[in-house]
């Protein structure tokens, strides 16, 4: 396959893993209802699937470059479509969080081995760029396309029906790559035992400059955890819409994602690696204070002030996957695993963080944090740059 076509495999696999989150966050307060069950127990069911993708992306990556990336693949698939299933035949919250921590860890192998595949058929030519670009971009079709569906699904089938459309895909897409060939040869596989292979992270993880960066990259993506763990409060509760009316501006975050990574690719072709890392810490922290100051007043100006938001973390991702790539030449599925690990970590972080009986309500659970995150964020990168002198990101 091309870039194009495994650009979309990357993209099927990596949608149906992150609507695994969106579809449902309009049906988190009748959640609340029917389960019997508190707020913060239900949206505990967000926080363990983030968890478990982590767990299972380090896992599954580092086993990758051993196995090669058809076994991982294969049975993070089955555990994925199994337990999404699962979760559709019950109505009790304890078995719902088991099932849903368990189809994140199969989840989570695919999200690493998918990604280390693309940098086994791609190598490190502008065909990855345009690979990584595509998947980073189209995966962002899931949150605009799920609260839609969600919302339509709620009102029709109850939540229920979202984990058995959720099972469906996954079961197609599993049969569709049962097909498709190995990409790790035998002689490129790593010369260790399974277990000696879950270590093969801790190797990648020495390169102090690939660690710094990661934790700088991922400060986003704990700002999109808050607002996940947040947005149907605020949207549906404080600002009075309706599921629909949440699902909307959801929406619009989802297509700025979509239109992001394409934005970073044309930026990347006039300015270098290092002066975009700049610019993309900037326009997180401008949209951070726009949000903490113009948001309040309103919905649409909520909505705007996000929309900076959304663009430097859609551009962060492609972004700090290739850089993170490149740095590690050997083992490219550990080298996934961490990126996969780290990101959803930090999303599933975003629970807990949105709860600290701190912020003074709904919408300064997010707000704050926020402002807290882009600081980290842009102060990280500098101390990349100019303390540590890390060479990699390019001028």
């Amino acid at each position: 396959m091309g870039y194009v076509g495994l650009g979309f495999m990357a993209t099927a696999w990596m949608t149906t893993v992150w609507i695994g989150t969106d579809m449902f966050l309009p049906a988190l307060p009748t959640m609340v209802e029917e389960l019997s069950a508190s707020q913060t127990l239900v949206n505990m069911i967000i926080f363990v699937y983030e968890i478990a993708l982590a767990i299972g992306a380090l896992i599954g990556g580092s086993i990758s470059d051993r196995l090669g990336r058809r076994v991982p693949m294969l049975n993070g698939a089955a555990m994925f479509s199994f337990f999404t299933l699962l979760g559709a035949l019950v109505s009790d919250i304890w078995v719902l969080l088991v099932a849903r921590a368990i189809s994140g860890f199969g989840g989570g192998v695919i999200c690493a081995a998918v990604m280390a595949i693309l940098k086994d058929e791609m190598g490190e030519g502008p065909q990855l760029d345009k690979a990584v670009t595509l998947s980073q971009s189209f995966v962002a079709v899931g949150p605009i396309v799920a609260p839609f569906v969600g919302s339509l699904m709620l009102g029709m089938t109850g939540w229920h029906g979202i984990f058995l459309v959720l099972a469906g895909f996954s079961f197609v897409l599993g049969v569709w790559y049962a097909f498709q060939p190995e990409s790790l040869p035998i002689e490129k596989r790593a010369k260790v035992s399974i277990i000696r292979s879950l270590g093969l992270v801790f190797d990648v993880a020495k390169n102090k400059s690939f660690t710094v960066f990661l934790f700088m990259a991922a400060m986003p993506v704990l700002g999109v955890g808050v607002f996940i763990a947040t947005s149907s409060y605020i949207i549906i509760e404080d600002f009075g819409l309706d599921t629909f009316g949440y699902s909307v501006c959801y929406g619009i975050a989802g297509l700025v994602s979509v239109s992001a990574p394409f934005v970073y690719l044309w930026l990347s072709r006039h300015f270098s690696s290092k002066r975009m890392g700049f610019a993309i810490c900037s326009i997180f922290l401008i949209s951070a204070l726009l949000v903490l100051g113009i948001g309040p007043l309103g919905i649409v100006l909520l909505v705007l002030s996000l929309v900076p938001f959304y663009l430097a973390e859609g551009m962060m991702r492609p972004y700090a996957c290739l850089v993170l790539l490149r740095a590690e030449k050997e083992h490219t599925g550990s080298a996934s695993a961490l990126i996969n690990f780290a990101l959803n970590l930090f999303c599933a972080l975003g629970v807990p963080v949105a709860s600290i009986p701190l912020w003074g309500g709904h919408y300064g659970s997010f707000a704050w944090p926020l402002i807290i995150l882009a600081v980290i964020s842009f102060a990280t990168y500098l101390f990349l740059i100019f303390a540590m002198k890390s060479e990699i990101v390019k001028d």
